[in-house]
């Protein structure tokens, strides 16, 4: 009886250090954010016509986060059984609609803010001074041709 005691007791005092540790986590979570939220919001300078806009960019670093998050949160869940399981599993599923709607967030910022001009000409511009442009564009296209014939014209015989 005395050890069931102290196994409870032990396992209860690890279940209130790994409380303590959660909530800490959460804390330095919370000090983070508000940190970048102040850096943010106090130092702002005007952007070039070059970059893209705040929000755009905000958005992207909260959809790498979130996508990571997703990612790690069923990599834990293919690693754990049981309820441990069903709630990485859970977390994943928020993860994901999360994203989803901050895909739409980001559609809406980036259709009213634009892409910035020079994108497109620096885009063309790197293709047109690489040496090897034609082989970039012929080898996609060999590809889809062999792709196509093996479909139309099988090699093998029986």
């Amino acid at each position: 009886a005395e050890a069931a005691a102290e196994a409870t007791g032990e396992a209860g005092a690890g279940s209130e250090i790994a409380r303590y540790l959660r909530y800490k986590a959460g804390d330095v979570l919370l000090a983070c954010i508000s940190w970048y939220a102040y850096k943010t919001y106090n130092h702002r300078k005007p952007l070039s016509q070059f970059t893209y806009s705040r929000g755009l960019r905000h958005m992207h670093l909260l959809m790498a986060i979130g996508i990571f998050g997703a990612i790690g949160s069923a990599h834990a869940a293919s690693l754990t059984e049981g309820q441990t399981k069903r709630r990485w599993l859970l977390l994943h599923k928020q993860t994901g609609l999360a994203m989803l709607l901050a895909l739409i967030v980001r559609a809406i910022f980036r259709l009213r803010s634009g892409i910035p001009p020079r994108a497109f000409r620096l885009a063309f511009r790197g293709i047109a001074r690489s040496s090897s442009w034609r082989l970039k564009a012929f080898v996609p296209s060999t590809c889809c041709c062999l792709l196509s014939h093996s479909l139309v014209w099988p090699t093998s015989t029986t």
